[in-house]
């Protein structure tokens, strides 16, 4: 007999549940279905048999094919032209609100089952649903596990529930003219306030004349990690180093990284003023004494020979 879908190892394992010794696996599918239907026919007699191959043999896929194989060996009736059975009738009804007729035999009755789970929870999730079913120990435990499905799948196919929500009037706005709308202050970056602006300037103004900068008050926890990086620059500061203070490397993203490269380079516009008015000023001293000594340029030695000479 044709064999549909099932493999010749797949059939090896229907074949080993009605033996007793070890099956021998077959090298074809062919003779995997015709030592397994010797088996069956040993098992339950050949008329029965028949029709049980036949049901069996046909299934979609394996686990089908070994729950047709649990209905005929626990439940025992595969006589198409025997009594019906009840209890997969009780369990067909679960699955279908209209009356149902008696089936013939147990594959009749398994085949209309498959089909009306199926239509009642789905394609995907019957197959693996009817062999959890109908391998049940008894007809308590598949009836308690078909129920099980049904409300499964019920469940996930319910919306989910949506909280009450209080109901509040609704406030009409009365409409604005494009002139007349107040901009959105949430969406634009608060600007700093005049006060605050003036003493920023004030603070450059000062540096551009060679005074440092007041350092940043960093007394709030949220700066404590930013401490030691400011302690380092106020030590550069007060060492007027302002190569060490440019290689101090700040990456402004927050507030407190800003207040120290705010800091940092206001300390190094200082330290560069004052550099620039001493040279300036030590420029003009030697100008001085040029001009006192008839234009000539004179080093500090010639300066202090020619003042022992004028004594």
């Amino acid at each position: 007999m044709k064999t549909k879908a099932l493999t010749a190892a797949q059939i090896d394992t229907l074949a080993q549940r009605l033996s007793d010794t070890p099956i021998i696996p077959a090298t074809s599918a062919k003779k995997a279905g015709d030592a397994f239907a010797r088996l069956l026919a040993a098992k339950i007699g050949d008329e029965r048999a028949a029709l049980a191959f036949t049901s069996i043999m046909m299934a979609d896929t394996a686990d089908q094919a070994e729950a047709r194989l649990t209905l005929v060996l626990d439940y025992g009736n595969c006589d198409p032209t025997g009594e019906p059975v009840p209890a997969l009738i009780d369990e067909t009804k679960l699955v279908d609100e209209a009356p149902l007729g008696r089936s013939a035999s147990v594959a009749a009755a398994a085949e209309r089952f498959e089909r009306l789970l199926a239509a009642k929870i789905g394609a995907d999730r019957a197959p693996k649903a009817i062999k959890s079913i109908l391998t049940a120990p008894g007809f308590e435990t598949a009836a308690g596990r078909l129920v099980a499905e049904i409300d499964a799948c019920e469940a996930a196919a319910a919306p989910p529930a949506v909280p009450e929500q209080a109901h509040e009037p609704a406030t009409i706005a009365e409409p604005q003219s494009a002139a007349t709308a107040e901009p959105n202050v949430e969406a634009i970056p608060a600007a700093p306030s005049a006060p605050r602006r003036r003493r920023d300037a004030d603070i450059e103004a000062k540096a551009r004349q060679g005074e440092l900068p007041p350092a940043p008050d960093f007394a709030a926890p949220t700066h404590a990690r930013f401490r030691a990086k400011l302690a380092a620059l106020l030590e550069l500061a007060a060492k007027a180093d302002a190569t060490g203070l440019r290689a101090i490397a700040i990456n402004p993203v927050s507030s407190s990284s800003k207040a120290l490269a705010r800091y940092r380079d206001l300390a190094v516009l200082a330290i560069e003023a004052r550099e620039g008015t001493l040279e300036a000023t030590s420029h003009c001293g030697r100008e001085l004494v040029s001009v006192a000594f008839g234009g000539k340029r004179t080093d500090a030695g010639e300066l202090h020979d020619r003042r022992s000479k004028v004594r």
